[in-house]
């Protein structure tokens, strides 16, 4: 919608992961090269958290980007509280094939795979997103899992990436043996003020537009209004950026940034009362509830320019009712009689058919010629 005007190659400000507007500040460069430093010293267990939308999965895209062939990867995105479930994803993730759904055999095959691509010179590594919703019970299943190490081989890594709640549930004494083979613990902050101004620079530029297209005073209440959290700073960037293309403006305010938190009751968890988490918005989303949001946006930012336009279809509606009202004036017989007689004046017993559309002239020829008669 705006890309053109402020001339982007593509949207700045998606709500989807794209490891290659990845900002590299100083709470992601450290998250980013702990992940890289775990893999390569074959590390145990790694932890990634953090809040909604602060770039864990971001993160784990460019991890993947980095990785040589010497790893072999498999990504689980939907988790579980059943640890049999959990198996029939780890065999997904790594393009097994399922010959039953009994635990005990689905364990076997994976152990299998994980010596034979150690044999092979590769190590095996588990990703799991969204691993808040585990159980207790699938984690400590996850543990035992791990037994397949032994001694000084690592032969299975795993990286859990999760919201804070993963942290407060690793902390439970149920859960003790799993928190002490974790080699990393990172928890993902949000931005801070600078960091927030220099990641929307960096994404806009990355993007093809002028890097100072929002001003330092619009950074400045972005990261007020969004907590340094990036995915919520992109929903109010690109919202910003509907309204400035609905207002012509060259750059984003900060008095047009806090115009589109008045008109949207913008908060760090939504928009408004009927808005969604960020994480269900992006499947926003990212579509066509963005394309109604940036529409609507639209409507609100030039509401002046559509009152304007709107006003003289209301007016056009009425002469219709107007037309209509002449067929109560009587008092013009004469105008009326030649274009709506068959309309305003009911048809008389003794008058003429509506086809013969005779005028006042050929009526009065009789009455002379009788009269020329009568003379002679």
């Amino acid at each position: 919608m705006y890309n053109k005007f402020y001339g982007f190659r593509e949207n700045p400000f998606s709500l989807l992961p794209d490891p290659d507007f990845l900002f590299v500040g100083r709470e992601h460069g450290a998250a980013l090269n702990l992940l890289e430093l775990a893999v390569l010293n074959q590390s145990g267990f790694c932890v990634i958290s953090g809040e909604i939308g602060a770039g864990k999965t971001t993160i784990v895209r460019e991890l993947l980007n980095r990785l040589n062939d010497q790893v072999r990867v498999g990504l689980i995105t939907n988790t579980h509280t059943s640890f049999n479930d959990l198996m029939r994803w780890v065999l997904a993730a790594f393009d097994l094939k399922m010959t039953s759904t009994d635990g005990v055999l689905m364990h076997r095959k994976f152990t299998q795979f994980v010596t034979e691509q150690f044999k092979n010179g590769k190590h095996t590594l588990l990703i799991i997103d969204e691993a808040q919703n585990l159980s207790v019970a699938a984690l400590e299943q996850l543990r035992m899992l791990s037994n397949i190490n032994s001694g000084s081989d690592l032969l299975l890594q795993v990286v859990l990436v999760g919201q804070r709640e993963l942290r407060e549930k690793l902390a439970r004494p149920e859960l003790e043996q799993f928190a002490q083979r974790i080699s990393i613990d990172y928890f993902l902050k949000p931005l801070s003020e600078t960091d927030t101004a220099s990641y929307i620079s960096h994404r806009v530029a990355h993007a093809g537009g002028k890097s100072s297209l929002f001003d330092q005073e619009a950074c400045a209440q972005i990261y007020r209004h969004c907590e340094g959290v990036p995915r919520v700073i992109n929903r109010l960037c690109d919202l910003s950026l509907v309204y400035g293309y609905a207002e012509n403006a060259p750059a984003i305010s900060a008095k047009l940034v806090n115009a589109v938190v008045t008109e949207h009751k913008f908060t760090k968890s939504g928009m408004g009362e009927d808005i969604a988490d960020p994480v269900a918005l992006k499947a926003i989303p990212v579509t066509n509830s963005k394309k109604e949001t940036q529409e609507s946006a639209m409507i609100t930012a030039s509401q002046k320019k559509q009152n304007e336009a709107v006003q003289p279809i209301e007016v056009k509606a009425q002469p219709t009712e107007v037309k209509a009202q002449p067929i109560e004036v009587k008092a013009q017989p004469i105008e009326v009689k030649k274009e709506e007689i068959s309309v305003v004046k009911p048809a008389q017993p003794n008058e003429q058919p509506p086809k013969q559309e005779v005028s006042a002239e050929p009526r009065e020829k009789p009455r002379k010629v009788a009269q020329v008669q009568a003379a002679k």
